[in-house]
């Protein structure tokens, strides 16, 4: 790939971008001077975003391009300068695109019939780039597949996903937002290595994309995840991630709290951390319904409100929110603290229950979550 851009920009001149399906830049060549005077094509091929401009137009092209199966050529412009643009289809839906841009100067009339064929040797060369980057985690994937499926690993390949003491493990799957516009599961699967090879391992389990994120512990997940986040949100795909965690024999847990929290989705990464409430009232109740799980003295505060048309069982929802302060309470009930003190009266009346007890206390705040 880097020789024929290399080729490439020697021959027309100008500069020469790659950008994949999520639109970040992964191949740049960018004209240097030498210390000789000479000018010198180099090769950057760390991934990157684009300007927010540029990424705009290129988008509203690419919402078109993901719905087609056959290569064309456009063209954009840019703060004054033309792009002549291939669309790439190499495994049969869109990948990418490949563009030469007059930075260094204007298109000569023949750099177009020439960048014809230079298009399509590139393709030819780009699917090869591509299926050498899947293939090079095959075996990731296997020994994925094996603790998925509870096969015992080698030595080998328990080596393959060993952590050192700076490391932890998050496990996420995945799940696509719109399935018109999203890429195929296998794509999407094989673009997750080219972004992040060195921390991320995944592969299709039943239907479903399920990897590990190792991300050193020093440096904080938020950046990675940040990066994560925005591939995602380019795909139309969300997350479900697992606690972190440092023993693969807590994958299967940490797969059932991803599992969880991208069955409770709301946004495009969703962490067991923020479901973990939720998750265990939901295992409360997945043997005894809630009905059963009420107690007789908050059945004759129902009763009661049913009974005298009274907000008892709100007051205390409210008075347990705030902490059991009167004054908090008072105003978020609007009104006075002696009315709210004849309430609180009346609820230990109906409740004789000690609220001051912590496990009562807590008793009830799970309650009041398990029915919201």
């Amino acid at each position: 790939i880097q020789d024929i851009l290399r080729l490439g920009a020697e021959l027309f001149k100008n500069q020469i971008n790659v950008i994949d399906h999520s639109l970040s830049i992964i191949f740049e060549t960018v004209w240097e001077t030498d210390s000789h005077g000479k000018r010198k094509v180099h090769i950057d091929n760390t991934p990157h975003t684009m300007r927010s401009n540029m990424t705009e137009s290129i988008k509203n092209v690419c919402n078109l391009e993901r719905r087609i199966s056959v290569p064309y050529i456009s063209s954009l412009k840019d703060n004054n300068f033309r792009s002549y643009c291939n669309n790439l289809f190499p495994l049969g839906y869109f990948t990418g695109c490949i563009s030469i841009t007059e930075t260094e100067h204007p298109f000569r009339d023949s750099d177009f019939s020439l960048a014809d064929y230079f298009f399509s040797v590139f393709q030819i060369a780009f699917e090869k780039h591509l299926r050498s980057v899947s293939s090079t985690n095959t075996y990731e994937n296997n020994v994925l597949q094996k603790l998925l499926r509870h096969q015992p690993l080698t030595p080998n390949e328990q080596k393959e996903l060993s952590l050192s003491d700076n490391e932890e493990l998050y496990c996420f799957k995945l799940h696509e937002t719109n399935k018109t516009s999203c890429m195929p599961k296998e794509y999407m699967h094989a673009a997750l290595y080219s972004f992040v090879p060195q921390i991320l391992t995944s592969t299709i389990y039943h239907q479903h994309i399920i990897g590990l994120l190792k991300i050193p512990k020093q440096e904080g997940s938020s950046r990675t995840f940040l990066s994560f986040k925005d591939m995602l949100e380019r795909m139309n795909y969300c997350a479900g991630i697992s606690n972190s965690f440092s023993r693969l024999e807590q994958l299967d847990e940490c797969l059932i709290q991803a599992d969880y929290s991208l069955q409770n989705s709301t946004q495009t990464l969703n962490f067991f951390t923020n479901n973990i409430v939720s998750f265990l009232l939901h295992e409360c109740t997945t043997r005894i319904s809630r009905e059963l799980l009420t107690t007789e003295a908050l059945r004759r505060v129902i009763a009661y409100d049913a009974r005298k048309n009274t907000e008892y069982l709100h007051t205390l929802q409210v008075y347990l929110e705030n902490e059991m302060n009167i004054t908090p309470t008072a105003q978020a009930l609007f009104i006075h603290r002696s009315s709210l003190i004849k309430r609180l009266n009346k609820l230990t009346d109906l409740l004789q229950d000690n609220l001051s007890d912590p496990k009562t206390k807590l008793y009830y705040r799970l309650w009041f979550e398990l029915k919201q």
